[in-house]
């Protein structure tokens, strides 16, 4: 496990993103496996593999999603992870927007997670960390920088 100057753990994580029928923006959340509480894709660094792949690698395993993934994170949060152990440690996650193309039908984690698509708005509410409920909320509200959009454009070609 990385760790990041100010000692916490560092991980990446994947936004998985669409635009409903109303164009909308939506948030794909999932439950975590041990506690069950509403968060995003994200795991620790994987030798070889950037942020933003990282990012991606996660959300294939733990949503089955499959999508086009910024090279920048619209964000970081904290959160306390709880350990096999019993203790807990602080993680600092960036967290890159994913433009979900497709999804698998089956995947790595399917049978131990959740999955739910919100507006952001909901999504930050639901949000099991609170630091990724602020971070939602700023997205809700500010909306995502200019390089998310043309990556959403890119997973609309992509699609066809």
């Amino acid at each position: 496990m990385e760790k990041k100057k100010s000692g916490y753990r560092r991980q990446f994580g994947a936004l998985p993103l669409r635009m409903d029928d109303d164009g909308r923006m939506q948030v794909m959340m999932i439950t975590s496996r041990e506690t069950r509480r509403w968060i995003v894709p994200k795991g620790w660094p994987i030798k070889g593999l950037s942020g933003s792949q990282t990012a991606a690698r996660e959300a294939r395993e733990e949503a089955g999603v499959i999508g086009v993934t910024g090279k920048n994170p619209v964000g970081a949060y904290l959160y306390d992870k709880r350990l096999k152990d019993g203790g807990s440690t602080r993680c600092y996650v960036e967290l890159y927007p994913l433009w979900v193309m497709d999804s698998a039908p089956e995947w790595l984690e399917a049978s131990q997670r959740e999955i739910e698509w919100l507006p952001v708005d909901r999504a930050a509410e639901r949000a099991g960390d609170a630091s990724l409920g602020h971070l939602l909320r700023a997205v809700s509200d500010r909306g995502l920088p200019r390089s998310s959009h043309k990556l959403y454009r890119k997973a609309q070609k992509a699609r066809r």
